[in-house]
């Protein structure tokens, strides 16, 4: 319960920092992403999947679709949505550094025995930082935001499969999900081509590197 309210709590946080934004009008982007995109006027338009750009980030242009046809142009959904991402991800960020404190590397570490609390002020620091402030705010940066919260649900799956090998069954179904998060950030915004090398470092530091089980055998 308490690790529950903990993280209740740091949505609830991160909710009030950015309740002054949900009126924020459309700027810059939103004009050709938003307002005179007619790709986004109606779900499954062809035009979506047609023109490059919109093929390259269409699982973000899906949402703007969402958006329109429940919101139309009122800029506060719109922002709600991007609160919502930025708190997910803020969740997902707190998960990772959980699951990564529970590796082979760092389970028997000191600093493992504070696994909640540190996982609980990353978090915290995530979803309060002022570098999340334009992402958050500025609508048509939903594609940075949405493809870090795909980025990092990938990676948490990853080590839920990970840790999980001896139940196969269960280690695949983590396995296939982290691949689906990832295909999905693929398709949000490019910077998730870093994410197989991401994956590289976890594996080498956490689970193959010197000092770990596998290490030694």
């Amino acid at each position: 319960m308490v690790v529950l309210a903990a993280f209740v709590g740091l949505c609830v946080w991160g909710s009030l920092l950015y309740s002054n934004t949900l009126k924020g009008p459309f700027l810059f982007d939103d004009g050709k992403f938003i307002l005179t995109n007619p790709a986004i006027r109606q779900l499954g338009d062809p035009v979506l999947w047609q023109d490059l750009g919109h093929r390259k980030r269409f699982v973000a242009f899906f949402t703007f679709a969402l958006n329109y046809r429940v919101h139309g142009y009122d800029v506060l959904g719109y922002h709600a949505v991007n609160i919502a991402i930025h708190l997910f991800t803020a969740l997902f960020v707190a998960w990772f550094f959980l699951l990564l404190l529970k590796t082979p590397r760092m389970k028997e570490d000191k600093i493992a025995n504070h696994s909640y609390a540190i996982s609980f002020l990353v978090g915290w620091l995530f979803v309060s930082h002022p570098v999340q402030t334009e992402a958050v705010t500025y609508i048509s940066q939903r594609f940075e935001c949405l493809a870090a919260l795909f980025y990092m649900l990938s990676l948490c799956l990853y080590l839920k499969g990970r840790m999980s090998l001896e139940r196969p069954l269960k280690s695949a179904v983590f396995f296939i999900f982290s691949a689906v998060a990832a295909i999905a950030g693929t398709f949000t915004k490019e910077i998730v081509f870093t994410l197989p090398i991401s994956l590289l470092l976890i594996e080498w530091i956490f689970f193959k590197g010197p000092g770990t089980e596998d290490s030694l055998t």
